[in-house]
């Protein structure tokens, strides 16, 4: 019996050998071909057949092309290859685990076990052995014991970058909201973004929630803010790397209005912040992963009246490579309480321009009447303005979230111009008198913003539709590189700008560039009434040409 088992065995060798050295005749084209006939098959023949370590594969040795080859399975499997000596092949104990692999190892020696006998288990093993698999890798090479031959049958496609997890629609999110249905509706949504930095929340609450902040300090630095001024400020400041993950919020009645009564914040770091009074209607609602508070959406007056959270993705999302360009949004007009609007934060200058605006930034004097306030946010919401009622510093005394200069500079017949531009919520001499809104500006000369002490040749501030001019100005109506000017009306004359020796107050300036695309776009489109914005595109280079000082 074991005797006629070896012939067997040396009859299947022989068997082999000659299937191989007939397989080295074929052309080196006919045999990439049948290479990839036999990849093809296999892969498409591994859906219906399994490979057994304990019998034939028939699906395996029929995948390659009527020509024997080393590549084909020819293996004579005697006994169960689970059962293997420790001789047989690593690349067969990996088909047994179902590893996947197109290559392919042969080997012409018989391998005698350490008794001197023939191991049958290694017969399975030490011959070519192809494991079937749905997902075949075409470059995979083949070995021999005897020798290698390395190749590759086609040339790998590059590999593509991988593209976002999600959707720029899909990076801002709405939460559930709760409250009722009074106050005058308000949604950051437009403004928010994935990849903001916050900096800060902040709940102004007495029993009842009078407002809340978020402070963002990137990509744009600002601040939205809903609600009324009242209750006691509470800040939670985050810290590097941490975020607000999860909203809770207690509801109730207040003299048949449903108002939000408490509000607690917490962060991926388990800090929270918390204000109010807690009652039995309450909610808690939770970023999903990979997001964070990133605004508000709701209903306010003096309270809040309903609120919910805008999530937005804690990475940037960037349009797909190849997405077409979204059509600009059409301009809409959205016009906020004058006290709502939330500044920009004053850049660092980068540019020359940016650093001659900062340098010459000029001091602003308020005689009498408003103060000046921003006028648009990072949104394009811009100030609703005030009526003629009242004194005419009624209501407008200083904005809570700070006031805001808006420059815009360029060359003209040869002097560089900076324009500083501010805005008041109304321009009233007494009561009933003038008119809602009010833009004023000064124009700064100087003669090259490149030098390294740029000289001020000129300041004209604007008064009623046209200038007063000092070339150059007085001594002592200059601090340092800033102009000193003054805001007043001389009743019954509305308000103008006029050069002083009063010292006065620095704003946050924000050149016309650095604004966001909807704060220009509003600033172009919105209606200020008898009041005009000086520095967009229609008007900038008329009010440089009527204010030219040099004869």
């Amino acid at each position: 019996m074991k005797f006629s088992l070896i012939v067997g065995v040396i009859a299947a060798c022989v068997a082999v050998t000659q299937a191989q050295n007939k397989s080295t005749l074929v052309n080196e084209e006919q045999q990439q071909q049948e290479l990839q006939q036999q990849i093809s098959l296999s892969a498409s023949a591994s859906e219906d057949t399994s490979y057994s370590g304990s019998g034939l594969s028939l699906i395996d040795s029929m995948s390659g092309s009527g020509t024997t080859s080393s590549s084909a399975n020819n293996d004579v499997s005697v006994g169960d290859s689970d059962s293997n000596s420790a001789s047989t092949s690593e690349e067969s104990a990996a088909s047994d685990e179902g590893g996947i692999s197109a290559s392919a190892s042969s080997s012409g020696d018989l391998a005698p076990s350490g008794s001197g006998e023939v191991n049958q288990g290694s017969l399975s093993g030490s011959q070519d052995a192809t494991s079937s698999s749905g997902s075949v890798s075409v470059g995979d090479s083949s070995s021999a014991s005897g020798g290698s031959s390395t190749g590759s049958l086609s040339t790998p496609a590059p590999t593509e970058a991988p593209g976002p997890s999600i959707s720029v629609e899909d990076s801002v999110q709405l939460s559930e909201s709760f409250g009722g249905p009074h106050g005058t509706e308000f949604s950051d949504e437009s403004i928010a973004t994935s990849g903001q930095t916050v900096a800060s929340v902040t709940i102004r609450a007495g029993k009842r929630v009078d407002g809340i902040a978020l402070e963002i300090t990137g990509p744009v630095a600002t601040t939205f803010n809903h609600g009324g001024g009242g209750g006691d400020p509470k800040t939670l400041t985050l810290g590097a790397g941490e975020y607000i993950t999860s909203m809770e919020a207690h509801w109730g009645k207040r003299k048949g209005r449903t108002r939000i009564f408490y509000l607690r914040f917490t962060t991926s770091a388990g800090n929270f912040v918390e204000g109010g009074s807690t009652t039995d209607s309450k909610n808690t609602v939770t970023a999903p992963e990979g997001f964070q508070l990133g605004g508000f959406f709701g209903r306010a007056g003096d309270e809040i009246d309903l609120l919910g959270a805008i999530w937005t993705s804690i990475e940037v999302v960037t349009p797909a490579p190849g997405a077409p360009t979204p059509a600009p949004t059409p301009w809409a007009e959205k016009k906020i309480g004058h006290d709502e609007v939330v500044p920009f934060k004053q850049p660092e200058p980068v540019t020359i321009a940016e650093k001659a605006a900062v340098k010459f930034k000029p001091q602003l004097h308020i005689s009498n009447g408003c103060h000046a306030y921003p006028v648009v946010n990072i949104g394009g919401q811009t100030s609703g303005g005030l009526k003629t009622s009242g004194a005419p510093s009624a209501g407008c005394k200083g904005s809570g979230w700070g006031s805001q200069v808006y420059g815009r500079s360029t060359w003209h017949n040869g002097i560089w111009a900076i324009m500083y531009s501010w805005y008041f919520p109304k321009d009233s001499p007494s009561t009933g008198l003038g008119h809602r809104h009010d833009w004023e500006h000064v124009i700064v000369w100087i003669d090259n913003p490149e030098i390294a002490e740029p000289k001020i040749l000129a300041v004209t501030p604007s008064a009623h539709s046209g200038y007063s001019a000092q070339v150059p100005p007085d001594a002592d109506k200059v601090e340092g590189t800033s102009v000193k000017v003054n805001y007043e009306s001389k009743w019954p004359i509305n308000h103008a700008l006029g050069s002083t020796t009063k010292g006065g107050d620095y704003q946050d300036l924000i050149m016309w560039e650095q604004l966001t695309d909807a704060a220009r776009l509003a600033l172009e489109n919105q209606n200020f009434g008898k009041a005009n914005v000086p520095m967009k595109d229609g008007n900038f280079v008329g009010k440089l040409n009527k204010a030219w000082p040099f004869d």
